[in-house]
C-alpha cells in the first residue's frame, strides 16, 4: 500500500513494483517459513565442535553448512538464521515447537556461544546505569 500511495511516480510504475515486491516476499516466505520448494532448509543438524548440517528440499538430502552473517534472535521463541552452502546461502525462521523445548534450548546455547564469539565478545555486554544528578 506504501508504493501505491506513497511514491510519485505513474501508476503503471507503482503497480508493477508492488506486484514484484509480492511475487519476492511471497517466494521468501515460501522457502524460509513456510519450508516448501528445493531451496527449502528442512532440517538442522549440529555438534559442539560447530558443524552445522542442513537438509534441503523435498529429499532432505543433507548439505554441510556454516552459520553465514545475518543470523539474529527474533523474540524469544523464534530464531532467524542464515546458512551458507555449497549450494549458495539459504535462510530459515525456527520457532520452539512446543514437543521439543529442550532441543530448541540446546540451538539457542549453541547459537548465542557462537554469535557471540563471532563478534569477539566472550560474554553479553555490562549493562550500565548512569547516576542521577
Amino acid at each position: 500500500m506504501v508504493i501505491e500511495f506513497a511514491v510519485a511516480l505513474p501508476w503503471v510504475i507503482r503497480v508493477a513494483l508492488a506486484a514484484a515486491v509480492t511475487v519476492f516476499g511471497f517466494q521468501a516466505l515460501r522457502t524460509c517459513v513456510l519450508l516448501v520448494g528445493p531451496r527449502a532448509i528442512r532440517a538442522i543438524e549440529w555438534n559442539k565442535g560447530e558443524e552445522w548440517t542442513v537438509c534441503l528440499g523435498a529429499t532432505a538430502t543433507p548439505w554441510p553448512a556454516t552459520l553465514a552473517n545475518g543470523s539474529f534472535r527474533l523474540g524469544l521463541r523464534f530464531w532467524v538464521l542464515r546458512f551458507t552452502t555449497p549450494s549458495g546461502t539459504r535462510s530459515v525462521l525456527v520457532e520452539e515447537a512446543s514437543g521439543t523445548p529442550h532441543a530448541f534450548r540446546r540451538l539457542s546455547r549453541s547459537l548465542n556461544g557462537q554469535l557471540r564469539r563471532a563478534s569477539g565478545r566472550a560474554r553479553p555486554p555490562a549493562v550500565t546505569i548512569p547516576p542521577k544528578v
